[in-house]
């Protein structure tokens, strides 16, 4: 692999190929703009156009293996980078990644019998190659502690799998299981992202001292969040009754209430680029308190429920990162760009009509899905709007990247 200081062939690289999360950043936020309008124009026209797997199939596993997982590849193959002074991903290989993702989109729009193995192994593919390129520089450096992103990107790759299987093997149900624990896996991942750079960019970003980890806290909310995963990844929740199962989601919320009130959100007010995650952070909360509620009393669906992980702590915390990451990984200062904290705000109320609004009043549900489909789409357009030119111009400080 070339050096970070390697300027030369840097320069022969036009600058959106230059780093992982700058390609993966703008392709998968305007996918994450074009796949719900497609989305939510399907379900006011009552549109029933060809998907593979059927509509219901394509907007999970797209928005979770379509943009979700293109954004945490976007900053993981950047991340790596800094973490090992090894350079990412770039040029020529990046381009084939990005393309092998583009494809699988595509493909997942067929609906042709033949095309079937294709379009599975295509989108299969993508997560099982970005795990070599990720362990790769870890492994070099020895950098065990952050190894344990390239076990969690595997298991991804196995929910994904048992998404195809439900479909080429024609298995009922498979599907939304492989999906619902897909959304805890994720959940885990921001579980222990969260806990590293939130404290990190609170501190840094409002000028207090960063609080001191609590090990006991830090390991039980890790722990508690992961061990959800594991019930139902191996389907041990069969065995528990409802009741059991609503109090490991509640202490669970508990949990990352506590952790989450230690980063005092309140002094972020200000701050957009860090009030941001913690809105985000937050929505992890509300999630696993929702699905506390359907499984003790039923009230709403756990789909519901499981869109406050989705639509809330995935997608404000992926805007909340898209909007600070973009910023520090091209050179530029951390200041919030004007109008940012209108577009943040859209994904925040988009997640909260999506999953307390609707949960309240069902009745209403078309108009909810609605306006949060709107919302959502506002936001990550005003992100494409202000950080196009970031992500396809040369870093403003002149380094490599």
């Amino acid at each position: 692999m070339l050096t970070i200081t390697d300027l030369a062939q840097e320069q022969r690289i036009q600058p959106i190929w230059r780093q992982a999360f700058r390609p993966l950043f703008l392709f998968g936020a305007l996918f994450a703009v074009l796949a719900v309008a497609y989305w939510i124009a399907t379900i006011i026209f009552q549109l029933r156009l060809p998907h593979y797997g059927g509509a219901m199939f394509w907007h999970a596993h797209e928005m979770l293996y379509g943009f979700v997982v293109a954004i945490i590849l976007g900053f993981l193959l950047t991340a790596v980078q800094n973490w090992t002074a090894i350079r990412g991903i770039y040029g020529k290989p990046l381009i084939f990644l990005v393309a092998l993702w583009g494809l699988g989109r595509l493909l997942m729009l067929v609906e042709l019998e033949s095309l079937q193995w294709l379009a599975a192994i295509v989108d299969f593919a993508l997560l099982p190659i970005a795990c070599v390129i990720l362990a790769r520089p870890i492994v070099v450096r020895k950098q065990w502690r952050n190894l344990v992103f390239v076990p969690i990107l595997t298991l991804l790759a196995i929910n994904n799998a048992l998404m195809h299987i439900s479909v080429l093997a024609e298995i009922n149900g498979l599907y939304q299981q492989a999906a619902f624990t897909t959304v805890l896996l994720i959940s885990l991942l921001i579980t222990i992202i969260g806990g590293r750079v939130i404290p990190m960019f609170t501190a840094n970003g409002v000028g207090f001292s960063k609080p001191q980890p609590i090990r006991g806290l830090e390991r039980s909310v890790i722990v508690a969040t992961g061990a959800i995963f594991v019930l139902f990844f191996l389907r041990l929740d069969r065995l528990l009754a409802d009741s059991y199962i609503a109090l490991i989601f509640a202490l669970t919320a508990l949990l990352h209430l506590f952790r989450m009130l230690r980063w005092k959100p309140w002094c972020t007010v200000k701050h957009p680029l860090v009030w941001s995650l913690h809105a985000g952070y937050g929505f992890l909360v509300i999630g696993f308190a929702l699905l506390a509620i359907h499984w003790q009393w039923h009230l709403f669906t756990r789909s519901t429920a499981m869109h406050a992980l989705t639509v809330g702590a995935m997608g404000v915390m992926i805007l909340a990162m898209l909007t600070r990451v973009s910023l520090g990984h091209s050179g530029r200062p951390l200041v919030a760009p004007k109008w940012l904290g209108g577009f943040l705000l859209c994904a925040i109320f988009a997640a909260l009509l999506r999953t307390i609004m609707l949960a309240i009043y069902p009745q209403y549900s078309l108009w909810w899905i609605a306006s949060a489909a709107l919302l959502w789409c506002i936001a990550f357009s005003g992100y494409l709007l202000r950080y196009t030119k970031i992500l396809t111009a040369p870093r403003a400080d002149g380094h490599p990247g």
